[in-house]
């Protein structure tokens, strides 16, 4: 590994750099798996807008929600099968602390 990767605020940049240029998630995720240098700022990025709450529920087990379309249907509802467990907490709090957007509205449905 190039010394200069070794300075964290380089490797920041980077990350930054990837986020910006090419604006995807896959990029970001190829950048994550590359080293361990680059799993935590590229995770920063990945998560530091969380553009939608419904991302962050998928991070829970799988079956423990079900999701069901809303009444106006354009989104949906998200249902608990079961109850929650204290392990079940342990993925999404792991990426909760890099969210630094979040956007949550209300939206009106007239009849």
């Amino acid at each position: 590994m190039h010394p200069a990767l070794s300075i964290p605020e380089i490797v920041h940049e980077i990350a930054l750099a990837a986020n910006a240029r090419y604006n995807n998630r896959k990029t970001l995720l190829a950048l994550a798996t590359t080293c361990q240098a680059f799993l935590d700022p590229a995770l920063n990025e990945l998560w530091c807008d969380l553009g939608s709450f419904r991302r962050w529920v998928q991070c829970f087990p799988e079956g423990l929600f079900v999701y069901e379309k809303d009444l106006t249907g354009n989104g949906q509802d998200f249902t608990i099968k079961r109850p929650i467990l204290a392990s079940d907490w342990e993925r999404p709090l792991s990426y909760a602390n890099r969210v630094r957007h979040l956007t949550y509205g209300f939206f009106t449905h007239s009849t």
